[in-house]
């Protein structure tokens, strides 16, 4: 039994970004594409996505 498995967390990149700051590139990356779609697809598409 020298060979004992040794479970751990995995490792993770840890940044100094928070989630909020995250979600807000996030938000801030889709609004091109979601303004093409209303202007594609009409405020029905804005509809959707809010769903």
């Amino acid at each position: 039994m020298a060979n004992k498995l040794i479970v751990a967390p995995a490792p993770h990149v840890h940044g100094s970004e928070s989630t909020q700051k995250i979600m807000r590139d996030v938000l801030l990356a889709l609004t091109p594409a979601l303004v093409f779609s209303v202007v594609a697809f009409g405020w029905s598409a804005l509809a959707v996505t809010c769903i």
